[in-house]
């Protein structure tokens, strides 16, 4: 059976977020797994590495062949919970072979960062959507959160709120969270539009309340 796989949430950035826990964990773990970016963060343990790129069927084969004699640490930024490869691993690999660590999320810290509870905010990645489907969302949702992309960036997400006549939306933009050049945005859409283009984000979203 060997030893169980472990997902861990390594927060949303800095190092500074990961828990004490889950950094005993992978100082104990014989391989990393992960994206590039991540695993530079632990490059002064010299551990065996597995890059996540887009051969996510070759990872799982790995994991499947080397954990039956290696302890295996999956690294994924924020918490495994929120829209993570640990989803994917999950249908992959039977549930008691597996072991989730949480961490701290992009979206926790973001409520945490502009003062709002999130028990009830509706959480949404905007990687691979279509614009109908952002519009969609923000009509249904009084109070929501998108994980940014490339294409969906917070001044795009704003201009197609505005040219689909939604325009009564307080709106928080949280770059960079946890790095030295984390900014914190808030304003009407309109002023969100004119922002220029900024890649890794969380973008919160609320009825404005008459």
């Amino acid at each position: 059976m060997g030893e169980k796989v472990k997902v861990i949430g390594i927060g949303p950035g800095s190092i500074d977020y990961l828990l004490p826990l889950n950094r005993k964990i992978i100082e104990e773990s014989d391989l990393l797994v992960g994206g590039e970016r991540v695993l530079a963060l632990f490059n002064e343990l010299k551990k065996d590495e597995l890059i996540i790129k887009n051969n996510l069927k070759e990872i799982v084969r790995e994991i499947i062949i080397k954990k039956k004699r290696e302890k295996i640490a999956v690294l994924v930024t924020g918490d495994p919970g929120v829209y993570s490869f640990a989803s994917y691993l999950k249908g992959r690999i039977p549930e008691e072979d597996l072991e989730i660590l949480p961490g701290i999320s992009s979206v926790q810290l973001a409520c945490a960062r502009a003062k709002i509870p999130w028990h009830d905010l509706k959480i949404i990645s905007l990687h691979g959507r279509r614009p109908d489907f952002l519009i969609e969302m923000i009509k249904s949702n009084p109070k929501i959160a998108f994980l940014t992309d490339g294409e969906f960036h917070p001044s795009r997400i704003a201009s197609y709120c505005l040219e689909n006549q939604i325009d009564k939306k307080k709106t928080i933009v949280c770059y960079n969270l946890s790095y030295p050049d984390e900014m914190i945005i808030e304003g009407d859409l309109k002023k969100i539009s004119e922002l220029d283009k900024l890649d890794n984000c969380v973008v919160i979203m609320e009825d404005v309340k008459e």
